[in-house]
């Protein structure tokens, strides 16, 4: 092999390493009611056909996006975006599965589903991806 050779097989190799070592996209952001209060707790979804992430939402309204155990960031691409938020379950003191009270959503419903909850996020490096979401009626 000459010189020339060994050189471009060690920049490819590099190469290589270093994409195999990346940790990916992260995405952060506020989900906020349409007042501009923020929603206090809850989960962000980012999914695809093939990769779902998910945040929590923080009492402060924000959320970080990550995949695989907290450990690495999700791929550059287009996302369907849902918001799930739902009050806190009620105690049941007397043990009785009949005396549950229903949980109810925080937010309307349609944010929920790919389908109806119309967002969606390309992602293209680490990014902010505020959500304006509208209260349950």
């Amino acid at each position: 092999m000459n010189m020339n050779t060994i050189l471009r097989f060690l920049m490819l190799f590099v190469l290589v390493l270093s994409l195999g070592c990346s940790k990916g996209n992260s995405v952060t952001g506020k989900v906020t009611f349409s007042d501009g209060n923020p929603l206090t707790r809850g989960e962000v979804v980012f999914s695809t056909t093939t990769f779902v992430a998910a945040g929590m939402i923080q009492p402060d309204g924000t959320y970080s996006i990550r995949a695989n155990n907290m450990k690495e960031g999700i791929p550059s691409g287009k996302y369907a975006v849902t918001v799930k938020a739902y009050e806190d379950a009620q105690d049941n003191p007397d043990g009785m599965m009949e005396n549950l009270k229903p949980v109810k959503s925080l937010i309307d419903t349609k944010y929920a589903s790919p389908a109806t909850s119309g967002l969606a996020c390309e992602v293209n490096g680490s990014m902010t991806f505020n959500i304006s979401v509208e209260p349950f009626k």
